[in-house]
């Protein structure tokens, strides 16, 4: 009996760092270039810096001879008022630029992490790559990152508290309707950062069923909450930390069979969620490591 002969394409140790390297790279470059797309988001938002520190000035020198047209011959003392005005949007202002300072820094140390260094060998580039990426995970550059848009996203809401501040010793009215849209903006965030914390505490697994096409191999899922935001993870880190820490919540999780696991991302629960759907007996959260 004539058995067909199988072709199989020599496969050498430098085709194979070769295709190592190309998944490698693929993999980086997609890392690397959404934390490129994330600086240069907020660097786009923080460059407004200028126009405030116009207007800061202005509105500085308006009060400044306002006082001096009322009362020449007095020493000048600012009300406590135009004190808390001050103090909120000069440090609303300082925080916008360093966020911008930090972001520009975060872009050259992505850009020597990612120089293309001549290497001997496919094996000294990857011991290279290698090298590059636990000084990454080991000085954490990625939180360093995530950090960022909270920075200015405080400085955003710094701003809006001195706005407050002075539409408050102004008038009532325009205090009343700035109120309202920055309560409605500020609930808005809040609730996108403390929404995908309730969503993972409340998500529930259907059991597994069984198909023609898919066999026994999918569940169906409850969706999860896709407000995945750096303060968002930061808050469900701070919710996991008290959990992992009271007596009182670790007995609630004990009488409906539940145990806290640890999770470093949301994608690691995500993927949790798929691997491992937990049975109505016996249900397992995960948990963000200590950092």
């Amino acid at each position: 009996m004539e058995q067909g002969s199988v072709h199989n394409p020599q496969v050498t140790v430098e085709r194979s760092w070769e295709r190592l390297m190309s998944e490698v790279n693929q993999y980086d470059d997609g890392l690397v270039k959404n934390w490129k797309e994330d600086i240069d988001t907020l660097l786009v938002f923080a460059d407004p810096a200028d126009t405030v520190v116009a207007l800061l000035t202005q509105i500085s020198k308006q009060l400044s001879n306002a006082t001096t047209l009322e009362t020449p011959q007095l020493k000048f003392e600012p009300s406590s008022s135009s004190i808390r005005i001050n103090t909120l949007w000069f440090l609303s202002l300082v925080l916008s630029l360093t966020s911008g300072l930090f972001g520009l820094l975060c872009k050259q140390w992505l850009r020597e992490h990612r120089r293309d260094t001549p290497a001997h060998s496919q094996a000294e580039t990857l011991a290279l790559r290698e090298l590059r990426n636990a000084s990454f995970r080991e000085w954490a550059v990625s939180s360093f990152l995530a950090m960022l848009p909270i920075l200015l996203e405080v400085a955003l809401l710094l701003f809006l508290a001195g706005i407050l501040e002075l539409l408050w010793t102004l008038h009532l009215t325009p205090f009343i309707v700035i109120s309202i849209a920055v309560g409605f903006s500020v609930g808005l965030y809040v609730m996108t950062t403390i929404l995908p914390t309730i969503s993972m505490f409340s998500l529930t697994v259907l059991p597994s069923y069984a198909s023609d096409k898919f066999n026994d191999n999918i569940r169906a899922f409850h969706n999860i909450c896709p407000y995945k935001s750096p303060q968002a993870w930061w808050f469900f880190w701070f919710c996991s930390k008290i959990i992992r820490h009271s007596s009182l919540v670790q007995s609630l999780f004990a009488k409906r069979n539940r145990h806290v696991v640890r999770m470093r991302d949301w994608s690691r629960f995500d993927l949790h969620l798929i691997r491992r759907p937990y049975q109505a007996e016996h249900t397992s959260w995960r948990m963000p490591v200590d950092p």
